[in-house]
């Protein structure tokens, strides 16, 4: 199938909503890959997004990808969003049923560009292990004879509640089940105790602020600088956070006691 590199995020704005209806997440949504991109490039990176098209012109899939030059290591090929940030199930982006094509594509595609696009070893971060496109797409380089380095997700911090809350406290032992009802009751017991939810606007900022804040302050008391001492981390994450609350895909949840912030 047709594929077109991408190396300029101008170019990209007719393909963003089809990108954000392939995105399973807001961490594969454009809002979060392209503001890393706009904080994270450096002179030494290069946007190098690959679209895959079908015989009749029609967009089937996305690689959100870009290049990193180094003097020791040569040239990687990385997903957008890699590195610190930590970006979770980063993975290509195919309309239904078309992942494993589009895998064998840009493996096709990436085996055989030369020049000015000729790369040394493919890097993927935070993907799952389960995830069938970047399955394809190591058989799509072995084949071809090329280097492909994956790191998986560790441990993600979610609960399984597709059961409701009832069926989640019935995966708990009996001690985890009695435990958990008991810091329930207590919440719903103390009146100073309050939840707010922001969603977009200043309310989002002022909520991200305090979230920032407290993470800063909990990892300061262990001795650690805290992920949010670093300003381009901070910028990411705010303008992140507030392209997807344009977008109604934010909710930042604050516990307050007695009006002051205390979790989020």
């Amino acid at each position: 199938m047709p594929t077109t590199l991408i190396s300029q995020v101008s170019e990209l704005a007719p393909y963003l909503d089809r990108w954000r209806q392939w995105a399973p997440s807001p961490m594969q949504s454009p809002e979060w890959l392209l503001n890393w991109w706009q904080v994270y490039q450096t002179s030494a990176s290069r946007l190098a997004v690959l679209l895959v098209h079908n015989s009749g012109g029609t967009l089937q899939g996305i690689a959100p990808f870009y290049f990193r030059d180094s003097w020791l290591q040569g040239r990687s090929v990385r997903f957008l969003g890699s590195g610190r940030v930590c970006s979770d199930f980063q993975s290509l982006l195919a309309a239904p049923g078309q992942h494993c094509l589009v895998a064998e594509t840009v493996a096709q595609w990436l085996g055989s560009v030369t020049g000015e696009q000729r790369w040394d070893f493919v890097e993927l971060q935070g993907i799952a292990a389960d995830d069938e496109a970047i399955s394809q797409l190591s058989v799509g380089f072995k084949q071809r004879g090329c280097w492909l380095q994956t790191s998986e997700l560790a441990h993600t911090w979610r609960l399984d509640l597709s059961g409701g809350w009832e069926g989640y406290l019935q995966s708990l032992s009996r001690t985890q089940r009695r435990q958990t009802r008991n810091i329930v009751n207590r919440f719903d017991k103390n009146e100073a105790l309050t939840v707010s939810h922001a969603r977009s606007g200043q309310a989002a900022q002022t909520a991200l602020d305090h979230c920032m804040e407290l993470h800063q302050r909990r990892w300061n008391a262990s001795g650690e600088i805290g992920c949010f001492f670093d300003g381009r981390f901070r910028k990411f994450v705010q303008q992140a956070c507030l392209a997807l609350a344009d977008r109604g895909q934010l909710d930042v949840i604050l516990l307050a006691d007695q009006g002051k912030p205390i979790a989020g």
